[in-house]
């Protein structure tokens, strides 16, 4: 029976191969599309971090420092305990030209001169997301104002790929707030203290959960396009299992007229679907590593979304497999004897 498995592999192999190839591809797709989904927490998880690992305080009522602001006169941080260190920060959305011209969203943020960030001391160079694009010691326009920028720092993107501009608290402040000594957040180091009134205290995580909020429709779509996909590619596999099972059918009749059981002869059946889901798995792993690079916004794929993919794929393959499967219980010896 082993030996019929393989001369039937070998004999389907250009129909196994093809249907391989698009298997692939539609997997490829899916492992894309996640990893674009992993990209919007990865990114928002990496630059919450690297602006403050510890809590944020809030005014009262704001939901996040990058979804709402609403501005507080920085004297306020003054009636914290003198052992709560409180960074302030003013945070807002913004638009920034570059020495051509050339136009993209940014979200601004103003830090104290010598705070430092992604390894870099903020100062009058601007220090910028990497994905950006600016060149160091470049000239840009932000908030109206012209600055040099320093070299880009990677991964510093939120909302599905904005990235992230830094600047002195004075020269946001100058920007946006016609030069008042306000802030819209504040980055809290030392011991944990009851927000003072008026305020809130929002821990690292919760300011994440936040900054996602904004691609959460974006998250729910990827979420039904990889499913839809993933039928795609059960039902590429299904179809060809059964029409090889229709194709064989007097093969199946011939060797239950010699005692084979209905059983044995579906596991070659079976066989076909999960080499086809195997192949198309390493190809779609093979193809997301090579293209990753190619989009403009970042493609974030584990270890994990790799093995779930395959697993998915596997018993996809299985279950759509089940009508051919069927369509072999249902031939009978006396089946050989039929002309068509």
């Amino acid at each position: 029976m082993w030996l019929l498995l393989v001369r039937d592999l070998r004999f389907r192999r250009s129909r196994i191969i093809l249907t391989s190839l698009g298997t692939g591809l539609v997997l490829t797709m899916v492992l894309i599309v996640t990893g674009i989904s992993g990209g919007f927490d990865a990114a928002a998880r990496d630059t919450v971090t690297t602006l403050h690992q510890g809590p944020w305080l809030l005014p009262e009522g704001v939901t996040g420092p990058f979804t709402s602001a609403s501005a507080f006169p920085v004297s306020e941080l003054g009636d914290l305990p003198p052992d709560v260190e409180a960074t302030p920060t003013a945070i807002t959305r913004s638009v920034a030209l570059d020495e051509n011209a050339v136009s993209q969203d940014v979200v601004l943020i103003g830090l104290p001169v010598g705070t430092i960030v992604g390894g870099q001391m903020v100062s009058e160079l601007l220090i910028t997301s990497e994905e950006a694009g600016f060149e160091g010691g470049s000239e840009i326009t932000v908030g109206g104002r012209l600055a040099n920028v320093a070299d880009g720092v990677p991964g510093l993107t939120l909302f599905a790929g904005t990235p992230i501009v830094i600047a002195p608290l004075p020269f946001v402040q100058a920007a946006v707030f016609e030069g008042a000594d306000v802030a819209t957040a504040a980055f809290l180091s030392g011991r944990p203290v009851p927000a003072p009134r008026g305020f809130a205290v929002l821990s690292r995580d919760a300011v994440i959960a936040d900054s996602l909020r904004s691609v959460s429709d974006a998250n729910d779509t990827i979420a039904i396009v990889r499913v839809l996909l993933l039928l795609v590619a059960a039902i590429l596999i299904g179809a060809v299992v059964y029409v090889s099972a229709l194709e064989r059918r007097r093969e199946f009749a011939l060797l239950k007229a010699v005692g084979a059981r209905g059983r044995r002869l579906m596991v070659g059946v079976l066989t076909q679907a999960l080499v086809i889901a195997t192949i198309g798995s390493f190809i779609a792993v093979v193809l997301e590593v090579l293209l990753s690079g190619a989009f403009p916004m970042a493609v974030s794929v584990d270890g994990a979304d790799y093995l779930t993919l395959a697993v998915i794929t596997v018993i996809s393959a299985a279950a759509a497999s089940l009508v051919g499967l069927r369509h072999i219980l249902g031939v009978r010896a006396t089946d050989a004897l039929d002309d068509r």
